[in-house]
């Protein structure tokens, strides 16, 4: 196995909770589910096997070069076809022509705070690494985990773990020092609702101003939020209607926006348009 890096969270908490526990041989088998996605001159980022016939997940904003490769454990290099991809989430799934691959094993419960987790990726393009911190917020409602785990680039699309080597999330971001991840709830909904009608547009949480409010970073061309009046630097407040990823009940849904510090309530229309999958050529 290659040189593994492993950095740990200084708090006293999860000090405690490492003791009697094997961690490099949990990282052993974390990482031989962890994958790396090359997408050329864009750099490199990780992903997770979720299969044993290839299926592997990614971030959305990992997979955006028109070619992408994945370095398997063995150090193999395949082809990826994205077969579904959603910014909303920040999630994408992804398909290499290979069999026998070691998927990693989905928790389905939510973990709690001060729980401890290891991140999984290649940090600035080295690695593998592993980083070990603690869940600072999560809840069953929630979009995010929060963890005290110190993330760089290149972790980004790799799986955040419980301390059993399950797969609690999927590491996204870094806010406010505290490694962020994708849980895996919104995971299965995204694997479930793939090529169901989607908003078309990027949302990044503002945790300051409350637990469910997103700023737009990105209104996608011809999507149903640019044509009701999404812009990017709007602050989401609220969401009337249905959740777009159930797929069911009302067509529409409707958008508490700030804008220029006044309130605006838009409606967008569920269409049949999506963003169309990138195929690795």
């Amino acid at each position: 196995m290659a040189d593994l890096t492993a950095t740990t969270s200084s708090g006293p908490d999860a000090l405690a909770s490492i003791r009697g526990l094997d961690t490099a041989g949990l990282a052993e088998r974390i990482l031989a589910s962890t994958v790396r996605v090359v997408a050329g001159r864009r750099g490199s980022g990780a992903g997770v096997i979720f299969g044993a016939d290839g299926p592997i997940l990614t971030n959305a904003h990992v997979a955006t070069a028109p070619t992408l490769d994945i370095e398997l454990p063995d150090g193999s290099i395949h082809e990826a076809d994205v077969t579904a991809r959603d910014p909303s989430v920040d999630l994408a799934f992804l398909r290499i022509g290979a069999g026998g691959l070691t998927p990693i094993p989905a928790r389905d419960s939510v973990p709690q705070p001060g729980e401890l987790v290891m991140s999984a990726g290649f940090p600035r393009g080295m690695g593998p690494a592993i980083a070990i911190g603690v869940v600072h917020a999560a809840s069953a409602g929630s979009r995010l985990i929060t963890a005290d785990v110190r993330l760089a680039p290149g972790y980004s699309g790799g799986p955040m773990t419980d301390s059993r080597g399950q797969l609690i999330g999927i590491n996204s971001m870094i806010s406010g020092g505290l490694g962020v991840a994708v849980p895996v709830a919104t995971i299965l909904r995204f694997i479930g609702s793939a090529g169901r009608p989607k908003l078309g547009m990027v949302l990044q949480p503002i945790p300051a101003i409350g637990p469910e409010s997103m700023v737009v970073v990105r209104v996608l061309d011809g999507s149903p939020a640019q044509n009701a009046g999404v812009m990017v630097g709007d602050v989401i407040t609220g969401i009337l209607g249905n959740i777009p990823e159930t797929g069911t009940g009302d067509n529409s849904i409707r958008l508490r926006l700030v804008r220029g510090g006044r309130p605006l309530l838009l409606e967008i229309r569920r269409t049949s348009w999506s963003e169309p999958a990138t195929r690795a050529a």
